[in-house]
């Protein structure tokens, strides 16, 4: 792994001050952030380059695993609680743009903690990875880019799952 121009590759990091350990971390390399995700609810952006914190942000719950989309600048953040999510990563500070499942949806209490995410871009498939299946989202934005929302297109059991 290649320093970021400006940083040595000897140079350490300063102290991100997550209060909880951290469970997931993402690379920006366009602006050189790095994304840490937190079970202490926390989200922070640091500046590789100029070795300062850009942003702090609370999620939902805490986390369980992180994935980042370069080409629509969006953070996936797993939630122990079974959801995930979804951040605007274009501007500071980040922002949440929505939760999959909605978090008012009558099927968000039927997932356990989420493992691991990954995410398709050209396709907008989420997969989520839990104890006895995987899911997968269909993660769509308005044209306006203001709005966002996931729905579920369909689940995999593990083979271990009667």
């Amino acid at each position: 792994l290649n320093s970021p121009p400006g940083v040595s590759r000897g140079s350490c990091l300063p102290l991100l001050r997550h209060t909880a350990g951290v469970v997931g971390m993402a690379f920006d390399e366009d602006e050189n952030w790095l994304f840490s995700a937190s079970t202490d609810c926390s989200i922070k952006v640091y500046d590789l380059v100029r070795q300062m914190m850009q942003c702090e942000v609370q999620a939902p719950g805490p986390s369980s695993a992180v994935q980042y989309c370069k080409a629509q600048r969006r953070l996936f953040t797993a939630l122990q609680n079974g959801f995930v999510a979804v951040w605007d990563s274009s501007i500071l500070p980040i922002s949440l743009l929505c939760t999959v499942p909605d978090l008012s949806s009558p099927e968000a209490a039927n997932f356990g903690r989420i493992r691991d995410i990954d995410y398709e871009a050209n396709s907008g498939m989420l997969f989520t990875a839990c104890r006895n299946s995987i899911g997968v989202w269909a993660v769509k934005s308005s044209a306006s880019g203001q709005g966002s929302w996931g729905r579920k297109v369909g689940q995999l059991p593990s083979p271990n799952t009667p």
